[in-house]
């Protein structure tokens, strides 16, 4: 799971389900509404901003920018968030061609920015279904972020934790 260091995890405190993920649903309603307003698909092409309130989300994890400005990984299931960065004034996020990742507030100035680790180059039209220039984020079944990319060197696939890039 993608988490930056210096990141915190919190599991919530126990309480009634409010309903049952299983892995063929989708998350519940209280899921998305008690973290972002809105969850779109589960991946996200590079240079395409995530605002305020958006999150990636398949059926049991959300990646996002919550209301309150935690820029964060989420666990429905489990009720665990990781917080990766946390400031009231981000208005949205996007990871660049080259792979970093980057928020940005109301003023389009950069507030926080993480490198990769790894040279990321841009492929056009690397993903067919749904179709998405290279690099490009997966939020995988297991809650896993990915970055999908092609290895400018060999033009071999790659996918990788985002976490490890």
């Amino acid at each position: 799971t993608f988490h930056a260091s210096g990141g915190s995890t919190t599991k919530a405190p126990t309480s009634s389900p409010t309903g049952s993920l299983s892995p063929s649903a989708a998350p519940t309603k209280t899921c998305v509404t008690e973290h972002f307003d809105t969850c779109r698909t589960d991946r996200m092409g590079h240079e395409t901003p995530l605002y305020l309130g958006q999150a990636l989300c398949n059926h049991q994890y959300q990646f996002g920018i919550t209301k309150r400005g935690n820029f964060q990984w989420y666990d429905c299931n489990q009720e665990i968030t990781r917080v990766i960065y946390k400031n009231s004034t981000i208005s949205y996020f996007s990871m660049s061609s080259s792979g970093a990742f980057r928020l940005y507030d109301q003023d389009n100035k950069t507030i926080w920015e993480k490198e990769p680790k790894m040279k990321i180059t841009y492929t056009k039209q690397c993903l067919h279904n749904p179709v998405l220039d290279c690099p490009y984020l997966h939020l995988h079944r297991d809650g896993t972020l990915v970055l999908n990319s092609i290895d400018n060197t060999t033009g071999r696939w790659s996918d990788r934790n985002a976490e490890r890039v």
